[in-house]
């Protein structure tokens, strides 16, 4: 009976380390969003997401200080200011925003050109 009790002990303490792990790990992830350049204005980005037809408009705080990467043919031009990183940057142009919450932590410019 004592070995049934401490088994079955063994069995609920590990399930409580695994969820309480798995829980940790999807704390720690970040949300990106792709969709294409709208506008940029007084530190608030926003871009077009979705479907055609189905297109929503996000918006992000984005602080003063962030840098940004911005493709340029096979290169990843890193850390750019970002006003000069949006400063002649066409509508369209496809953006990815990476934020956990209200935080943007990254931007990155365009895309990989495909081989």
């Amino acid at each position: 009976m004592l070995r049934a009790l401490l088994g079955g002990l063994l069995c609920v303490t590990l399930v409580g380390f695994t969820s309480a792990a798995e829980a940790k790990k999807e704390e720690k992830k970040a949300n990106v969003v792709a969709g294409k350049f709208k506008s940029y204005k007084d530190g608030t980005l926003t871009i077009t997401t979705g479907k055609k037809g189905e297109e929503t408009d996000k918006t992000f705080k984005v602080a003063d200080t962030l840098k940004v990467n911005k493709w340029d043919g096979e290169d990843l031009k890193k850390e750019l200011a970002i006003n000069d990183a949006f400063k002649d940057l066409k509508e369209g142009t496809r953006v990815a925003v990476t934020a956990d919450g209200d935080k943007v932590s990254a931007i990155v410019i365009g895309s990989k050109p495909k081989k």
